[in-house]
């Protein structure tokens, strides 16, 4: 098999390695900018952000795929392109030069400086060139460090259109943007690079993007490259559209770098026909370690449209069955809403099973690609005493991490397919949080789990006492309670988490949620 240059390599896997089971961010919110540090344009899109990127669980290693402070130095022993400060606007663009599994890696370096600052680049691809285009800023100092630039970076075809565009990668492991995206005609490409503070200025109208503050930053340096990838570079899995069926499934591959690391598989597909099946085979190594909460399978669906990766297929469900008894659904997610960003159970590692992904029934259209990665890793602390958490007196304990003066809390567990089962959890309010926001974010369904009519309820007064505005069924995209007053500190607040019924054809009971209490 061709490898990359190793430094090349690095890189691209630096912004895709598994750190804390990251991936349900996009499983259950549609929103996201930073893990941490976070500030914004308003409360809500700031707080929207920060919880869901992190409501993915606590630390998770890949068999170890913990290389990114490894990789931020060896991305340092790389000759650059120093850009000179021209490059203000698209007919100015400094040109990059594309890297390959044959070509060494050549990334610019360059900053954005002073604040409002924007870079342009060019490259020259060709219709049907598989591109990947990343940032480096908080990956050479510090991840979600507030004082070094939260990136944007936006893509322009070469009649100097917008075709696709990102704010954060999709492993959440940083602020540093990264793209994915099949190139539509031949011809010269330009990306502009920006800080988030420049960027949601310019596009006020927009939703869905938040800003590490503070707006000006003291690390400004960045470095930016392009690759072109293929289905024999360590981490790609391109679907091979053969049949719709378990026999032609596309096999992914876990496979290791030169440091004896997995690499998170990219999953990337393609429809053909208006109406089409994909299926994936995957077997997890069975060596493949976590380091808390149970083992879990994310397929993280990255964003499609000139806001996303510029696909334009139309996604209809995806879900997961076992090699054993392939009909049966584990877990199921609807795609197609733009809400439902992928699809997230608990599985055993060493086990094989299916991912079918489905085109809903529409026109084709012309970019009919989508994306997945495909993060194996831990989870969130698990409930620990189903028979004991049915009433408050057993609720069980969130735990909660400190995080610039806020306090972030995640757990999940299981709720009986009877119908019948309640879990109760209960955290202490933090000292120094007691009368700021609180916001609790809860996925079932929108996850691919088989409850349904998911039911968040909050409380007080050793669980009592309803909160007010503090219940909500889950909508497509999750139970997102918000803007509530946090009590005050050392009080107690439950949580009281149900479901209306199990649907018949999938199996998997699982919820996940996150808390955060925002300082005043």
């Amino acid at each position: 098999m061709n490898r990359l240059n190793p430094s090349f390599y690095g890189v691209r896997r630096a912004l895709t390695l598994l750190t804390a089971g990251l991936a349900l961010a996009a499983s259950i919110s549609a929103c996201g900018s930073s893990t941490t540090g976070d500030g914004g344009a308003t409360t809500t899109d700031t707080t929207i952000d920060t919880l869901a990127d992190t409501a993915g669980g606590t630390d998770a290693t890949s068999g170890g795929t913990d290389a990114t402070a490894d990789v931020a130095k060896d991305i340092k022993k790389v000759d650059v392109q120093v850009a000179v400060d021209k490059d203000n606007t698209i007919e100015t663009a400094t040109p990059l030069t594309v890297a390959s599994t044959a070509a060494p890696q050549n990334p610019a370096s360059d900053t954005l400086d002073p604040t409002g600052d924007v870079d342009y680049y060019s490259f020259t691809g060709k219709k049907g060139d598989l591109i990947y285009i990343y940032l480096q800023a908080q990956s050479l100092t510090t991840a979600f460090d507030p004082d070094t630039l939260d990136t944007i970076l936006t893509l322009y075809g070469p009649d100097k259109k917008q075709i696709a565009f990102d704010d954060d990668p999709a492993s959440r492991l940083n602020n540093d943007s990264e793209l994915f995206t099949y190139l539509p005609a031949d011809g010269t490409y330009y990306v502009r690079v920006e800080e988030c503070w420049t960027w949601l200025g310019a596009h006020p109208e927009k939703t869905g993007v938040s800003c590490a503050d503070p707006k000006d930053k003291g690390n400004v340096d960045y470095n930016i490259g392009v690759a072109t990838f293929t289905d024999s570079d360590p981490g790609i899995t391109l679907e091979k559209e053969v049949g719709d069926t378990i026999k032609e499934a596309t096999e992914i591959m876990w496979e290791k770098n030169t440091q004896g690391k997995y690499v998170t598989p990219t999953l990337i597909g393609t429809f053909k026909g208006p109406v089409d099946v994909d299926v994936y085979h995957f077997n997890v190594p069975a060596d493949m370690t976590i380091t808390s909460g149970r083992s879990v399978m994310y397929f993280d669906l990255t964003k499609g449209g000139i806001d996303g990766n510029g696909s334009t297929a139309l996604m209809g469900a995806a879900w997961i069955a076992s090699e054993a008894t392939p009909t049966a659904m584990i877990a199921q997610a609807d795609l197609g809403d733009g809400k439902s960003t992928g699809i997230a159970p608990p599985l055993p590692f060493g086990v094989g099973y299916y991912l079918f992904v489905t085109r809903a029934t529409g026109a084709e259209t012309a970019a009919e690609f989508y994306f997945f990665d495909a993060i194996a890793g831990g989870s969130n602390p698990v409930e620990a005493n189903d028979a004991g958490n049915d009433a408050p007196a057993g609720a069980e304990v969130v735990t909660f991490k400190a995080d610039s003066g806020n306090q972030r809390g995640y757990f999940e567990g299981d709720l009986l397919k009877s119908g019948a089962d309640t879990d109760w959890w209960v955290s202490t309010v933090p000292t120094g949080v007691g009368g700021g926001k609180m916001y609790v974010f809860c996925g079932a369904q929108s996850s691919g789990s088989g409850l349904r009519n998911f039911k968040t309820e909050l409380f007080s007064d050793a669980g009592t006492t309803a909160i007010a505005n503090g219940s909500q069924v889950e909508p497509v995209d999750g139970v997102y309670i918000k803007d509530l007053t946090t009590p005050a500190d050392g009080a107690k607040l439950y949580i009281k988490l149900s479901a209306g019924s199990q649907a018949a054809d999938v199996s998997s009971t699982f919820y996940r949620c996150g808390v955060l209490f925002q300082a005043p």
